[in-house]
């Protein structure tokens, strides 16, 4: 599991500097690291675990997908890309439990970010606060 573990948080690390300096990322990145890490599952762990996990990374891929679709309604334009849609499921690969609770932790850390923010229409990328509640799991399974 700690090799996946750091695929993951590598790749992410790569899309959210990316995300910051051009408000863009590439989804193949993206793509290939949940491919790679859904294939080292099916190695490791067997064809269960593999489905397991595939459902939980298209699962976290709906939710911001049904998130967009709520944003777009209530604000428009702005919202989730699908680049951070991917990184979603790029967690979701390593496991549902982790990728429930960064995400969880990236919400709260969007919301206080946008709280204290001056410039609230501006846009801002959201792959940063992906891999600080990514980080944040990982330390605290690891405590």
């Amino acid at each position: 599991m700690l090799v996946q573990e750091i695929i993951v948080l590598l790749i992410i690390i790569i899309a959210s500097v990316s995300d910051v300096r051009m408000m863009e990322v590439n989804p193949i990145l993206l793509i290939s690291g949940t491919a790679f890490c859904l294939g080292i599952s099916l190695v490791k762990d067997g064809f269960e675990m593999f489905l397991y996990k595939g459902a939980w990374a298209a699962a976290m891929f709906l939710l911001v997908v049904l998130l967009n679709i709520v944003m777009y309604f209530f604000k428009k334009g702005g919202g989730l890309g699908g680049a951070d849609a991917l990184s979603l499921s790029l967690t979701a690969s390593v496991g549902a439990d982790k990728a429930l609770l960064a995400f969880e932790a990236a919400l709260v850390l969007c919301i206080v970010y946008h709280l204290c923010r001056k410039e609230k229409d501006k846009p801002y990328p959201f792959i940063p606060f992906i891999l600080c509640g990514y980080c944040a799991v990982l330390l605290i399974e690891k405590l």
